[in-house]
């Protein structure tokens, strides 16, 4: 019986062994059809850049209704939001990315209280507008006068503070500038120079207190 038992504990074992042998060579041919679909479309790829650039086409060649004339796109020119409902669809938008001038925010919305307090209650809330929204946010603070920053900041918020002798306003400006064309963009701010800058990028901006007003409601 014991030699019984030996005997198919050995065959259950032959038996997994084969199963895993198996199972890594389906692992390695699926990589391997992988890996020769990649080359199949990169060689695509790169044959129809080849035919575009042979040809001096653009991205895209032009249709016959981006020729009409009397009329232009107003493409690189965002529209500023002036409402709380009008926020909410922006920041429905896939892909929508959100960035807050701190200080210019919080001085708006609870100016009485410490800088490192109105830090703190901002990033909070941003941090549930977030998760409600999925938005990536990003929120730039002057670094001029920081002593400390936090250690650690809730999920969802990117927090920024401005080099020695930069300005929050100009990183605000490469970051809209370091945006892909066409990706949907909110800046928050009541700074004029700011909000037109950053309108001319493709951003649309929407004054401090608009965003105050919806973060009351998260």
């Amino acid at each position: 019986e014991r030699q019984r038992v030996a005997t198919e504990r050995a065959r259950a074992e032959r038996a997994v062994g084969d199963a895993e042998v198996a199972r890594q060579s389906a692992r390695e041919a699926r990589e391997a059809d992988e890996v020769r679909l990649a080359l199949l479309i990169d060689t695509i790829d790169g044959a129809v850049t080849g035919l575009r650039r042979e040809l001096a086409l653009g991205a895209r060649g032009a249709r016959p209704a981006d020729m009409v004339r009397g009329a232009s796109t107003g493409s690189g020119q965002g529209g500023k939001i002036a409402d709380v409902s009008t926020l909410d669809r922006y920041l429905a938008l896939p892909n929508v990315h959100l960035i807050v001038d701190g200080y210019n925010v919080t001085k708006t919305g609870y100016p009485e209280l410490a800088l490192a307090d109105q830090r703190d209650r901002l990033i909070h809330q941003l941090s549930a507008l977030a998760a409600r929204t999925s938005a990536e946010v990003t929120v730039v603070f002057d670094g001029a006068g920081v002593l400390s920053v936090p250690a650690s900041v809730p999920r969802g918020v990117r927090v920024l503070f401005s080099d020695r002798g930069v300005l929050a306003d100009d990183v605000i400006r490469n970051i809209v500038a370091a945006e892909p064309a066409g990706r949907p963009m909110v800046v928050a701010t009541s700074d004029r120079a700011v909000a037109d800058s950053v309108r001319s990028g493709g951003a649309h901006p929407t004054p401090s207190a608009v965003l105050v007003s919806r973060l009351s409601r998260v």
